[in-house]
């Protein structure tokens, strides 16, 4: 391989790695607010399939890097949906107090 050649697949690994910390001050900010009022959670759930199918492929091609990679970012990404999934939960249970109760 040529010079070229290295560095995008060295630039290639890295961003799988970087696309799941990328997702970490998502995951922060929403610890901070207990809100995910603006957040898509198909846009969540459709990341999650992508992510799942990079996984598949770097298992059966055995691809480390996408393997790894995709898996931190699967991680991170998860963390997200489950943020989701509480805090509308919370907020919902919410909500449907204070109407029987007002």
């Amino acid at each position: 391989m040529n010079i070229f050649t290295n560095i995008v697949a060295w630039l290639f690994s890295a961003g799988l790695f970087i696309s799941g910390v990328l997702i970490i001050p998502q995951i922060i900010k929403i610890y901070r607010t207990k809100t995910v009022r603006n957040l898509s959670l198909i846009t969540y759930i459709g990341f999650e399939f992508f992510q799942i199918t990079f996984i598949l492929h770097g298992y059966f091609f055995n691809d480390l890097p996408i393997l790894i990679g995709m898996s931190f970012t699967l991680i991170c990404n998860t963390i997200v949906l489950a943020q989701i999934f509480y805090y509308r939960t919370i907020q919902s249970s919410a909500a449907t107090f204070n109407q029987r109760h007002d």
